[in-house]
């Protein structure tokens, strides 16, 4: 509340007066003598009852405030009150005597409890935390206090007699603990009922159920999802692994490809038998007589490089199991003789007439 013009003017002329003598011009509100003071003295008389005007005014503002606020007060208090006790409505207790398990339980609780049917509650021991139970009521007594509950979750089946009953939300939904082992599923096949959230393989991909399935003649797409990646995590090959040819679920660099590619150095024995999963390409150290035998590991169109190297003496020979070992025009090639020479036979991997052989090209001889 403030002062009005009027009322700050009458302020401001009261605190001008004085008891000094009167001068129209130096001090026009002095009271002492001369005859002018009458005329100040009922001026600031005026100014006077219009300031108590005021004063009563706001005395009564004051007064209708202070009443208000003891209403909105008493107003407040009432509704927490009321809310307390629609609260209290929502809760309850019971000492009934119950096992924690799924389907129908009884409780004897406070009468005029806001229980209706269908109403979410969630049932908790008050000296056992691990026990509870969640459900919906199917019959409530407001007279007597008997409440019936349908329980679809419970927590550790101990009897307990120190009840809280509390109106819930609904539940939500629960992962599981474990994953399931993927089920095999196959069009025309009738299986077991597939439980949500377990894992099945259809058609070379793996899904995880949305719902129960039991049906296998058709496969519902839209009650599974897809794990994409299906969990496989490839490793990177290694040369060995390349040569091999037989892994499916690798993924190869560049150095791999040269790890498997390169030569491998041996000395020739009497039989020479080429492990072309130990290496594509081979070098060969001529110091006796000897023949090519069966090799190992061939595949199926693997291409092959062969050196043979003389030794210091020279004069080796090399001869072939024909079995195996294929030419053009049936024409077995001979090696170069001098010593230290160096011959290059190149070839590759072919199915023929039941069985792996080596078709051969010509012998390049004497490389210098």
């Amino acid at each position: 509340m403030s002062l009005t013009t009027d009322q700050e003017d009458a302020a401001g002329r009261l605190d001008l007066v004085n008891d000094s003598p009167f001068d129209e011009i130096n001090n026009p509100y002095g009271l002492s003598r001369g005859g002018n003071s009458r005329g100040v003295f009922v001026r600031a008389l005026r100014d006077f009852v219009t300031l108590v005007r005021a004063a009563v005014g706001f005395a009564d503002t004051a007064t209708t405030q202070a009443s208000s606020a003891s209403a909105s007060a008493n107003a407040a208090a009432g509704s927490a009150t009321q809310a307390a006790a629609s609260a209290e409505r929502f809760q309850g207790t019971s000492t009934s005597n119950v096992t924690p398990g799924l389907g129908s339980r009884t409780f004897f609780t406070q009468t005029n409890k806001a229980f209706t049917i269908g109403t979410n509650l969630l049932i908790q021991s008050r000296g056992q935390i691990a026990s509870w139970m969640f459900g919906k009521a199917t019959a409530y007594n407001s007279a007597t206090g008997s409440l019936t509950v349908s329980v679809e979750a419970v927590g550790a089946a101990t009897a307990r007699t120190d009840w809280d009953i509390l109106v819930t939300g609904a539940r939500g939904i629960v992962g599981p603990d474990s994953w399931a082992s993927p089920v095999a599923w196959d069009t025309g096949v009738t299986y077991s009922a597939v439980p949500p959230r377990s894992t099945v393989t259809y058609d070379g991909e793996t899904y995880v159920a949305t719902v129960t399935h039991t049906s296998g003649a058709t496969f519902n797409a839209a009650n599974w999802i897809k794990i994409a990646a299906r969990g496989t995590q490839l490793t990177k090959a290694t040369g060995t692994d390349l040569r091999a040819l037989t892994d499916d679920a690798v993924y190869l660099t560049p150095k791999v490809m040269a790890d498997a590619m390169k030569f491998f150095n041996t000395g020739a024995g009497t039989t020479i038998t080429p492990d072309f999963g130990e290496a594509f390409n081979r070098v060969y150290v001529m110091s006796l007589n000897g023949t090519l035998g069966q090799p190992l590991n061939m595949k199926d169109g693997e291409p092959i490089v062969l050196y043979f190297l003389q030794d210091a003496t020279g004069g080796r020979t090399l001869s072939f199991n024909a079995t195996y070992h294929k030419f053009a025009g049936g024409i077995v090639p001979t090696l170069s003789t001098a010593p230290s020479a160096v011959d290059r036979l190149s070839g590759i991997c072919r199915q023929r007439g039941g069985g792996l052989v080596v078709e051969w090209g010509s012998l390049e001889r004497d490389l210098k």
